[in-house]
């Protein structure tokens, strides 16, 4: 499934990746097609787009057929009422959020009630929606971000919006 998948993309064939995606869910459950086919084809798109082997143009159709998909009706789980919530997206300055789209379908499958926002999204707006969530974390992803110095600042303003009682978890591209 992920070559197929990974090949659609260096296509530039959504129609072709949504294929594989539908065919991966005809097999597998939602949380092992979360496992066995996104994470990977989620790190190589990552790994390809960091090593110049895709272009943005690439990532870009990647992204918005995954981000469809992950919301879509088919990878919907029912989550109990009172299941932990979750708040997902990219601060301010990061506009990558393939990341943010991975741990949003993993804490899906964990349980979590997730509250997806999108990418490059500023601190007092993302404080702001946790508080009127009720989450009990924020998953923040960092991929490639345009200014180290606007992500740093963008933290602390977070961190000082949200107090020390809110779980801040943050995912970065590994080395």
């Amino acid at each position: 499934f992920v070559g197929a998948a990974l090949s659609a993309i260096q296509q530039l064939d959504a129609e072709g990746l949504r294929h594989e995606l539908g065919r991966a869910l005809d097999v597998l459950s939602p949380a092992a097609t979360t496992q066995q086919l996104l994470v990977p084809l989620i790190h190589d798109i990552g790994n390809l787009w960091a090593e110049g082997g895709l272009k943005a143009s690439h990532e870009h159709l990647g992204t918005a057929v995954l981000r469809r998909f992950i919301e879509g009706p088919e990878m919907a789980r029912e989550t109990p009422p009172d299941a932990p919530r979750l708040l997902v997206t990219t601060p301010a300055g990061e506009c990558h959020e393939l990341g943010a789209l991975l741990a949003t379908a993993t804490a899906t499958d964990a349980g979590w009630h997730v509250t997806y926002l999108g990418p490059d999204l500023p601190a007092v707006e993302i404080a702001a929606a946790a508080r009127q969530r009720g989450v009990r974390a924020i998953g923040l992803s960092l991929v490639c971000p345009a200014d180290a110095g606007i992500i740093r600042d963008e933290l602390r303003t977070l961190r000082r919006h949200l107090g020390d009682s809110m779980g801040l978890i943050i995912g970065t591209m590994p080395e």
